[in-house]
C-alpha cells in the first residue's frame, strides 16, 4: 500500500483525522480504487522528513503546497526547503498549487453548499487556471466570498478538510490543470 504524506493537519488529533477524511473523500470521488494510507504530517518540514524516512523503505508519495508558481521539476521547485531523497522520483512529489485553498476555490458549488446563504461565488478567483492565482489573492478572495455567509469567515482548521471532501475532483482537474490534474491522475496508479 502506498503511503500519502500530506502537509497540514497541525498537531491536533481531530484536525489530522479531518485531513485524512477530507482527502479520502476527494480521492473516493475521483474513483481511486486502491486508496493510499493518508498520513497528516503537520508542518511542511515534518512532511518532508516523514516522506524521506518512509521513501527509503518503500512506496511513498508527498503532497505539499507549492506556495507559488511551479518549475518544470517538482524537486527543483522545493530545493530551497529540502534535498530530493536518493530513492525519490519526480512522480513521488505532488503539489496543491498554490495552496489547498486553490483546490477549494475550484468548485464554487461545493463552497456554496457548505457556506450557505450569503456566500458570494463571484468574489472567488475567476481565472480559468487557478494555479496562476497568487496565494495571497486566493486567500483574500475566499475570505471575501464567505464573509456574508452564515458562517461569516473561512477557518482553515474548522472548514478546510470538510470542504475538501465535498469538492468535485473534476473541478480541480479542470481549473488546476498542471499540478491538480497530475495528482489526481497519479492517484489511480497507486
Amino acid at each position: 500500500m502506498v503511503k500519502l504524506f500530506v502537509e497540514g493537519g497541525g498537531d491536533a488529533r481531530r484536525l489530522r483525522t479531518e485531513l485524512r477524511e477530507g482527502f479520502h473523500g476527494l480521492l473516493s470521488k475521483a474513483g481511486v480504487r486502491r486508496m493510499p494510507r493518508i498520513i497528516a504530517c503537520g508542518p511542511r518540514s515534518q512532511a518532508f522528513r516523514d516522506f524521506s524516512n518512509e521513501r527509503q523503505k518503500g512506496p511513498a508519495v508527498l503532497l505539499v503546497d507549492s506556495e507559488g508558481p511551479g518549475t518544470a521539476s517538482p524537486w527543483e521547485h522545493v530545493r530551497r526547503d529540502v534535498e530530493k531523497p536518493p530513492a525519490a522520483t519526480e512522480e513521488d512529489l505532488h503539489f496543491m498549487a498554490v495552496t489547498m485553498e486553490t483546490w477549494l476555490c475550484s468548485d464554487p458549488g461545493a463552497l456554496e453548499g457548505y457556506y450557505g446563504q450569503g456566500f458570494k461565488a463571484a468574489a472567488l478567483p475567476q481565472r480559468p487556471n487557478l494555479e496562476e492565482e497568487p496565494k495571497n489573492d486566493v486567500n483574500a478572495k475566499l475570505a471575501a466570498a464567505v464573509k456574508a455567509s452564515r458562517k461569516g469567515r473561512y477557518n482553515k482548521g474548522e472548514d478546510s478538510f470538510t470542504v475538501l471532501g465535498r469538492i468535485d475532483p473534476g473541478c480541480i482537474a479542470a481549473r488546476c490543470p498542471r499540478w491538480g490534474k497530475r495528482f489526481l491522475d497519479a492517484a489511480h496508479s497507486w
